[in-house]
């Protein structure tokens, strides 16, 4: 579910990794977005490519929801058709995994997915079952989960599924709920974590989860604290998002408030790298508005194109790239298509020939220098 729109704290391109993990930080995500200012991505990535994703009859995509690369494919879910398609490395549709409907191979919503490259198996959670494919798109058995539906799922290097549950209103008095459930590939639970904070008012959201680095990151929807769970499955905080009066508040969540949502922040996802980490945040509750966060171990900022403070985000040849996901030290990104548009013939890059505001994403792969 979009609404899975989960904190997809999960680019924590942690540079955290070091400095903060073994010395708590506090991020002043407030001051930063207040004082935007330009930043130059190249300083630490390489543009690998530009990676067109085939349009056709068979895979239009409507609204990106998730993308996962590997060696040899891109994986990516469309939030409005509930497809997952499989491409291959350089963006040419190879097919859709599984099929919809209301046959006991079939599903009728797809909720989140991983890919297990050890095992060459692509997991999809379908309302309290995860369905096993093969990488050629073959299904091969159908798992059920205890009381697990709706949930954003990461895949650790032990084949554990970690499971974010959603973050729904509680009770007045209840102070601690389950918030991740830890379970085997064949649905054996393993492990529950409980949250730090708890809503008591307002609009139901989702939290999010993410693996990077031998570990798994997540952050409570209302907490501002970014929690770190090592193989061992015990639990730690590394550093906290400082939203301060930008920041979503228990009270908010409430439609009369739209007006004041579009001055609001939240964290959507993170990307973890050795000397960077990025954080992508939304800007509003029900829009598509996304910026980016950079850490680099010393200052955060909340970067603008260098040709104009108006346009925040990340830019390379003044197109603006949305940070997508990882892939070890490589940064998935998607470029704005109407910015190649006007862009393309001055890039003079033979696969952007054919792109229009009719073509699916185009994804930027950057690499860590």
């Amino acid at each position: 579910m979009k609404k899975i729109i989960l904190f997809s704290l999960l680019t924590m391109s942690i540079s955290c990794k070091q400095k903060i993990v073994n010395n708590f930080q506090e991020l002043n995500v407030e001051k930063a977005i207040k004082n935007s200012t330009s930043f130059e991505i190249e300083k630490y990535f390489n543009t690998i490519k530009y990676i067109p994703l085939e349009t056709n009859e068979k895979c239009f995509i409507g609204e990106l929801n998730k993308v996962v690369k590997t060696k040899n494919y891109i994986f990516v879910s469309d939030d409005l058709s509930m497809n997952l398609f499989q491409f291959d490395i350089n963006g040419k549709f190879i097919r859709k995994i599984g099929k919809q409907g209301e046959g006991p191979e079939e599903y009728t919503y797809l909720i989140d997915f991983v890919v297990d490259e050890i095992n060459e198996e692509i997991y999809l959670n379908v309302y309290g079952k995860i369905y096993h494919y093969s990488m050629d798109g073959n299904f091969i058995k159908s798992t059920p989960l205890d009381d697990i539906d709706d949930q954003v799922m990461a895949l650790d290097n032990k084949n554990r599924l970690f499971f974010i549950l959603p973050d729904i209103a509680q009770p007045k008095g209840k102070d601690s709920v389950d918030l991740i459930k830890v379970t085997s590939l064949d649905g054996s639970h393993i492990k529950t974590l409980t949250t730090n904070k708890v809503r008591h008012t307002g609009i139901s959201y989702f939290n999010n989860i993410y693996f990077k680095n031998d570990n798994i990151y997540y952050k409570e929807e209302f907490g501002s604290v970014i929690y770190r769970i090592n193989s061992d499955l015990k639990k730690d905080s590394i550093c906290s998002l400082e939203l301060g009066d930008l920041a979503f508040k228990p009270k908010d969540f409430d439609f009369s408030l739209a007006e004041k949502w579009k001055q609001l922040y939240r964290l959507k996802n993170m990307l973890v790298f050795d000397d960077i980490t990025l954080f992508k945040v939304q800007n509003g509750l029900m829009e598509s508005e996304f910026s980016t966060l950079v850490w680099d171990n010393k200052k955060l900022v909340f970067p603008h194109s260098p040709t104009s403070s108006l346009k925040k985000g990340l830019f390379i040849n003044d197109i603006e790239i949305v940070p997508l996901t990882d892939y070890y030290a490589e940064l998935i990104c998607s470029a704005s298509i109407e910015d190649l548009i006007i862009k393309k013939n001055e890039l003079g890059i033979p696969e952007l020939t054919n792109i229009t505001e009719n073509s699916n994403p185009v994804l930027v792969i950057l690499k860590t220098k």
